[in-house]
């Protein structure tokens, strides 16, 4: 399955962060975009014969 989508953070209503203060805290943008990511399929899928396959709900660590 390959999906793309755009996750955009404001921290108020366009106001958009700094790139050091979304640096800084990149752990927490990249679980949050990890649980998105994972909501997504699981309702693609929940639509399709592959209802129920199991998908892991954490990152992969980078090779």
């Amino acid at each position: 399955m390959d999906i793309e989508f755009i996750i955009r953070f404001e921290l108020d209503k366009g106001q958009l962060m700094e790139q050091d203060y979304a640096m800084e805290n990149e752990w927490f943008f990249m679980n949050f975009a990890s649980i998105a990511s994972k909501t997504i399929i699981d309702s693609i899928l929940s639509h399709t014969a592959l209802k129920g396959t199991f998908i892991p709900a954490h990152r992969l660590p980078e090779a």
